[in-house]
C-alpha cells in the first residue's frame, strides 16, 4: 500500500505508471522472453500481484478536495502510512461512478456488426471468418484479439452492464476505425473480435496499432485509472490452415501482449 510514497507518485495515474514500470522490469528481468508460454504465464502472475499492489496504494492514495483549506495535520500515531485516515480536508478516491452513462453501440451496418455478447458456435466472427478463409480472393485474413487489461477485475467493481455501458465510445471508436468491409465483434463485455480481408501481416499489425492507439484516446478513466487494452494478431495462412487455429493464435497474442508489456503481439 505504500507504493505511491515509495515512488513518489502525485497521483493515481503516476502511481498506475509506476507499478507498471515496476511490472515492466521485473518481467524482463526474469528473462522469459525465449519461451512465449512461460513469458504469458509469469506475465499473467505479476500483472496480477501488480494489480493488487496498484489497488492498495490507491486505496492509500489521498486527494485533496479543490478548494478547501487543509489544516496541518498533527503527527500520525501509526507506524504505516498507508493506514493513517486522511487529514481533514481531504478525502480518499472515489468509488465507481454513480451514474452509469447511456451505452453508445455503434449501428450494425455496411458489414460491420457489433453483437451483445455472442459467444454461440456460429458466432458472427466464426462465421465470418470461415467464410473469408474459404474465399481465396479475400485472402491473406487478418484476424485481431481486443481484450480490456484487468478485464476480471474490471468486471468484478463495475459490474458487465455497467462496464459495457462506460465503454460505449470507445468501442463506437474501434467501429469507425475499421474498414467497411472489416467486422467488428463484441465477444463478451471488453473483449472484442475485429476481421479484415485481404490484410497481410504488415498491413495486420499496422492495423492493430491504430486500433490500440484508437482505444487508448477514446476509453475512459475508471477508479482514477485508465483504462488499457491488449490485441493479439493472427494472419490466414501465415499463423494457422482453419479457423479454430486462427482464433488461438489472435487469442494467445493478447496474453503475450500483456506478459511483454506491449500493446500489440
Amino acid at each position: 500500500a505504500r507504493a505511491g510514497t515509495l515512488s513518489g507518485a502525485t497521483g493515481a495515474a503516476d502511481l498506475v505508471a509506476n507499478v507498471d514500470a515496476l511490472r515492466a522490469v521485473l518481467h524482463r528481468a526474469l528473462r522469459t522472453g525465449a519461451d512465449a508460454e512461460v513469458a504469458a504465464d509469469t506475465g499473467d502472475r505479476l500483472a496480477h500481484v501488480c494489480s493488487v499492489v496498484a489497488a492498495l496504494a490507491l486505496d492509500a492514495l489521498v486527494v485533496p478536495v479543490p478548494g478547501t483549506p487543509v489544516d496541518p495535520a498533527p503527527p500520525s500515531r501509526h507506524k504505516d502510512p498507508a493506514q493513517a485516515p486522511a487529514p481533514a480536508g481531504e478525502a480518499r478516491p472515489r468509488g465507481p461512478l454513480a451514474v452509469v452513462p447511456e451505452p453508445v453501440v455503434p449501428p450494425e451496418t455496411a458489414g460491420r456488426p457489433v453483437t451483445a455478447q455472442d459467444l454461440r458456435p456460429d458466432a458472427p466472427h466464426l462465421t465470418a471468418l470461415r467464410a473469408a478463409i474459404d474465399d481465396r480472393a479475400r485472402h491473406p485474413v487478418t484476424l485481431l484479439a481486443i481484450e480490456l487489461d484487468d478485464l476480471e477485475r474490471q468486471s468484478h467493481l463495475e459490474g458487465e452492464a455497467e462496464l459495457v455501458a462506460a465503454l460505449g465510445p470507445a468501442e463506437a471508436a474501434l467501429s469507425a476505425a475499421v474498414g467497411a468491409q472489416d467486422v467488428l465483434v463484441r465477444d463478451g463485455p471488453g473483449r472484442w473480435w475485429v476481421l479484415a480481408p485481404r490484410q497481410g501481416t504488415d498491413a495486420a499489425r499496422r492495423l492493430a496499432q491504430r486500433l490500440s492507439d484508437v482505444f487508448g484516446a477514446s476509453a475512459p478513466v475508471r477508479h482514477d485509472v485508465p483504462l488499457r487494452a491488449s490485441i493479439g494478431v493472427a494472419v490466414f495462412p501465415d499463423d494457422g490452415s482453419d479457423a479454430a487455429t486462427i482464433l488461438e493464435h489472435a487469442d494467445q497474442g493478447v496474453f503475450t501482449a500483456r506478459a511483454l508489456g506491449v500493446p500489440v503481439a
